[in-house]
Formats: C-alpha cells, structure tokens, sequence
C-alpha cells in the first residue's frame, strides 16, 4: 500500500466506534495500557482522547509523551498502530466540537465545559496497517 492507502486504511479503523488501546509510559519506563471507547479524528491521524482530570494518564503524558494507539477491526483480520506523542491540552473550542461529535460523552460529562473533563491530544509520527488475514501482512509509513 502507498503512504495514503495506509492512512486511510487505519481511518476507517479508526472512525468504526470499536473499543481500543491506549498504551503510556510513566517517568520509569513502565508501560501501561489500557482499552479507551471514544476517540475524535483530525486529519491527517491526530487524535483526541477525552478522560477525567484526575487521570493517570496525564501525569504519565507529562513525564514521558511517547505513546501509542491500537484499533482494529471487529474480526481482529486488520490492526492498526499509531506510534506517537501525547500531550495534555485545555482548549474549550476542541472540548465543544468533541462533546458534540461523540454523544456517550454525555454519560460521564455534564458538557463540554464541565471542569473534570480532560483531553489528551496524541500526534502520530508513524502508522502500521497489519492485515491478520493477509499472511501477517505489515505496511508502515511515518507521517
């Protein structure tokens, strides 16, 4: 696949609503992984993630950016991983557009400016689109 197959290959993962992960480091190196259920996308594959204010991830992002994303299809045939940055950001304009593309926001948030709702901004530097079904086949590019 060329470098755009690939990133539209994993948008569509992406964008499916499935649950996926969400893999940090603390400060010693310790990875932590954890399943995440709502995402939103801007292109080309920077994601927002929405958790509360007193999230782990945050002080795991502040002490080591480097982190990882994992979709995949719901027969696990194609996965794609994100290798990138995090970072933590507190802008009420991405906090509204993000509350309202992503409804069961709702369930945990009173609104877009409810002061417990946190968003961590991941940039990917690179993308691999493995297909399970295709002999273990990997295409990669950096973005």
């Amino acid at each position: 696949m060329d470098k755009q197959e690939i990133i539209s290959a994993a948008h569509r993962l992406m964008r499916a609503g499935i649950p996926f992960v969400y893999a940090t480091s603390d400060a010693d190196g310790a990875p932590h992984v954890r399943w995440m259920g709502a995402s939103y996308v801007e292109e080309p594959l920077t994601v927002y993630l929405v958790c509360g204010t007193g999230s782990r991830k945050l002080s795991q992002i502040s002490d080591n950016p480097a982190s990882q994303l994992v979709f995949h299809s719901p027969d696990f045939s194609r996965v794609a991983t994100l290798t990138g940055r995090s970072e933590a950001v507190d802008d009420l304009e991405i906090k509204r557009r993000i509350y309202e593309n992503v409804p069961q926001l709702a369930e945990y948030f009173s609104g877009h400016d409810d002061p417990k709702l946190a968003l961590i901004k991941f940039t990917s530097a690179r993308v691999e689109v493995i297909g399970l079904s295709e002999g273990m086949k990997v295409d990669a590019v950096d973005i």
